[in-house]
């Protein structure tokens, strides 16, 4: 209410407002409902890759399913907490080869001691880039039960070419299709299902979710994002 206030105390009417997800723009609509709203997606860096069969041979062989977000942030941590405690022990009895690597800042004291005693996962924590752990990784894991919006995390997944497992409220502003770019999954079992469905995979089947994943992720280059913006930008002037 407060939020909802100062925004319609300091922001006229007249006032056109860009938000990164049809979600988000719900969002702002209900505190600023007399203003126009466009959506204009975030983008991402494409990181220059070689790809060739020796990059499609090493993901498919991968032992790495992968965690990325800033763990001092609620939505991550739980999500984070969720894919400890109730997915990977069921994975991981299945899949003793598989290893769980959890990439991001600020890790709690808490957290470090608790995956400490949890066999296969790996705490590599904050990172100088993260893309060599993203080429690496088989699989990315992330189902959000909050946090709104569009996640940049898997923009950057998409583009090395990345799986992605997660639920409606992860790919929030993202085209993401499941059994295409990975797998949209909701219960503890349809998830733990979606990322076997991905393991098992033959080549030729996990090849195309790599294709998939990095053609997606042409639509959310900054150039792209960037000419989106310069459109909206130029409507709003003729108008």
């Amino acid at each position: 209410a407060y939020t909802k206030m100062i925004k319609r105390r300091f922001i006229p009417t007249a006032t056109e407002i860009i938000a990164i997800s049809q979600k988000d723009a719900e969002y702002i609509s209900k505190a600023l409902p007399h203003n126009k709203i466009h959506v204009v997606p975030n983008g991402t860096k494409v990181p220059e890759l070689t790809i060739d069969q020796a990059f499609f041979q090493k993901k498919f062989n991968s032992p790495f399913i992968v965690f990325l977000g800033s763990l001092n942030y609620e939505p991550n941590l739980t999500s984070l907490l969720y894919s400890i405690d109730a997915i990977w022990p069921i994975l991981f009895k299945k899949y003793p080869q598989l290893r769980f690597r959890i990439i991001g800042r600020c890790p709690s004291l808490e957290l470090k001691d608790k995956l400490a005693s949890v066999l296969g996962i790996e705490m590599v924590g904050e990172v100088e880039t993260i893309y060599p752990y993203l080429i690496d990784a088989k699989a990315f894991l992330s189902p959000m039960h909050s946090g709104g919006g569009m996640k940049n995390k898997f923009l950057e997944a998409l583009s090395v070419g990345t799986p992605i497992v997660t639920n409606k409220e992860g790919a929030t502003g993202i085209d993401l299709i499941s059994g295409k770019h990975g797998k949209i999954a909701e219960t503890t079992e349809e998830i733990v299902y979606a990322l076997e469905d991905i393991l098992n995979a033959p080549f030729e089947r996990y090849s195309n979710y790599i294709s998939d994943c990095l053609a997606l992720a042409k639509k959310y280059t900054w150039e792209a994002t960037g000419q989106k913006l310069i459109t909206v930008i130029e409507n709003i002037i003729d108008d």
